[in-house]
């Protein structure tokens, strides 16, 4: 067995529900996977008992968890590689090596690492229903405006602490392949707009209520702790993107309300994920968080989503474009709500009875309708919103809201205008959502000429490269520039997925490369005349792609 990463999982993951010690190990071509998996529990139950043994087997490989106390959590992680150095050693024919003085040190360890403070305060939280947010520095208890944090080696006493003031907040996680960083700006809009102190926390930064406190790629665990610790937030949003769930696990146990909005094929590859159904199941760790009185809000139209939503206990509120969806007609049939477009309006709909909350066409990211992503979008948005106690009148008014700019949703279908030169930004990078920007692309283009700049990222397999370009090349570019991405080769050579794209395009369209995104837009500027669409799908220099055209604007 070869180790590929030892790592905490401190919330909920793809394995189980609560905290694990996880290695993740591959097999070389030929070894017994039963065995060498055997061989592990035989030596790390030397240690823990066999129930907190969990396994997770992938094609090539397997992760090998330990359930453990949050306390012993990091101690657990070297029992794991303890006991994996000793199975390696039996499976090669080896001696192992005498039990002692590891097992006895490791034991020791796990009894130093107990923090019978942080137990007790845990233990207390519990019994009252609150949650218990904390990392290797900080310990929290309750939600926002109604927690109170401890550094993790000054905790107080259970008497110390100001219960009556502490509580919950609503919280709403958000997920999907495509689609959830506009949703959970979206969202946090409307929540704003409707008087609500509104904390959100996405791969954009974390903006509490309009104001943009830190910026970058915030979905994971640590940015949920972050903005539920806030004094001044009163209702969260968290976009929870897929690698954050399996290298760390969810940063909460639960929450209010949920909503998966696709799932497609993207990251294959990544922490033992190889098909769409783990990947389903990947996503699918929000909905089994939320609370029992919660709602999960579902994309009827994605048949892999689908195909799981039988597994999940909570109201399910179901949004698809065609209200004569079977989903949607079956789901309203049995008295559940859905969400659709009717008459040019988002409707909301159970059994016989239909309200229509705004029209399409004056919800800015929507593009008039033309924005058929967006206009999902908006409908998740809407049923999530409504699921948190947003009234009618407050949901329409943040959707009018919310435009299709750089400051409202930076790098989602941004269109902007330069020397007369319409210029499109989106940050689509797989598949379909490549195909879901060509098509308002196609709506935009009319009979202007258009210019693409487009690369992929390392971590995609070749195959995905190829389909990603045929989807862009679908809408027919005049002309493609195709660019490096040295930050983001994962493992490839420089130049490797750009030659891909190149090849894959051959014959299609007239293809130059370049270095970078940046430059590759600023010539595509420069050759652009009054009235071409220029189509730019940035990914690592999404500030220097708008500041070049800030400045040439």
């Amino acid at each position: 067995m070869k180790l590929h990463d030892s790592r905490r999982l401190t919330g909920a993951n793809l394995m189980a529900p609560s905290a694990l010690a996880v290695l993740e190990v591959s097999f070389a071509e030929g070894e017994d996977a039963d065995a060498a998996i055997a061989a592990f529990v035989a030596e790390v139950t030397r240690l823990v008992a066999a129930d907190s043994i969990v396994i997770r087997r992938f094609a090539g490989g397997a992760a090998l968890g330990v359930r453990a106390p949050s306390d012993e959590l990091l101690v657990a992680t070297d029992v794991n590689e303890w006991a994996l150095e000793r199975a390696n050693a039996v499976l090669a024919g080896q001696d192992p090596g005498p039990e002692e003085p590891g097992r006895s040190m490791l034991l020791a360890a796990l009894a130093a690492a107990r923090n019978p403070s942080l137990r007790a305060l845990a233990t207390a939280a519990a019994a009252r229903g609150l949650p218990c947010l904390l990392d290797d520095e900080e310990v929290s208890i309750g939600l926002g405006s109604r927690s109170r944090s401890w550094p993790i080696n000054a905790l107080p006493a259970t008497a110390e602490v100001p219960w009556d003031a502490l509580g919950r907040i609503l919280v709403a996680l958000i997920t999907g392949t495509n689609g959830k960083t506009t949703c959970a700006r979206l969202l946090a809009r409307v929540l704003h707009r409707s008087g609500l102190r509104t904390g959100l926390a996405s791969s954009g930064g974390i903006v509490i209520g309009d104001t943009l406190v830190d910026a970058g790629d915030w979905t994971g665990p640590a940015a949920a702790r972050l903005v539920l610790r806030r004094p001044d937030v009163d209702i969260a949003v968290l976009e929870t993107a897929r690698g954050g769930i399996l290298r760390r696990g969810l940063g909460l146990d639960q929450g209010d309300a949920a909503l998966i909005t696709n799932v497609s094929e993207d990251h294959f590859g990544d922490y033992g994920v190889f098909d769409l159904p783990t990947m389903v199941a990947v996503k699918a760790v929000v909905a089994r968080a939320v609370v029992p009185s919660g709602k999960l809000v579902l994309g009827a139209a994605c048949d892999a989503l689908m195909a799981v939503a039988g597994d999940f206990a909570v109201e399910q509120l179901l949004f698809a474009r065609d209200g004569h969806h079977p989903r949607l007609l079956a789901h309203r049939a049995r008295g559940g709500e859905v969400w659709f477009v009717a008459d040019g309006q988002i409707v909301r709909a159970r059994s016989t009875t239909a309200t229509a909350i705004v029209p399409v066409a004056e919800i800015p990211i929507t593009f008039g309708g033309a924005a058929l992503f967006n206009v999902d979008n908006a409908l998740a948005v809407a049923a999530l919103g409504s699921a948190l106690g947003v009234s009618d009148a407050d949901l329409a008014a943040g959707l009018v809201s919310f435009r299709p700019s750089v400051d409202d949703n930076p790098g989602r279908g941004n269109l902007v205008t330069v020397g007369g030169i319409r210029v499109l930004l989106d940050f689509a990078h797989n598949p379909e959502g490549l195909r879901a920007a060509m098509s308002l692309v196609e709506t935009l283009r009319g009979g202007s000429r258009l210019l693409v700049v487009f690369s992929q990222p390392g971590d995609r397999s070749d195959e995905a490269i190829v389909a990603a370009t045929h989807a862009v090349l679908a809408a027919k570019p005049d002309r493609l520039l195709v660019h490096d991405m040295a930050g983001y080769l994962r493992g490839r050579m420089l130049g490797e997925t750009t030659r891909l794209v190149a090849d894959a395009a051959t014959g299609v369209t007239n293809t130059t490369t370049h270095p970078d995104e940046t430059t590759a837009l600023g010539l595509a500027l420069d050759e652009a005349v009054a009235g071409d669409l220029v189509v730019v799908l940035p990914h690592l220099e999404v500030e220097s792609v708008t500041a070049l055209l800030s400045a040439r604007a």
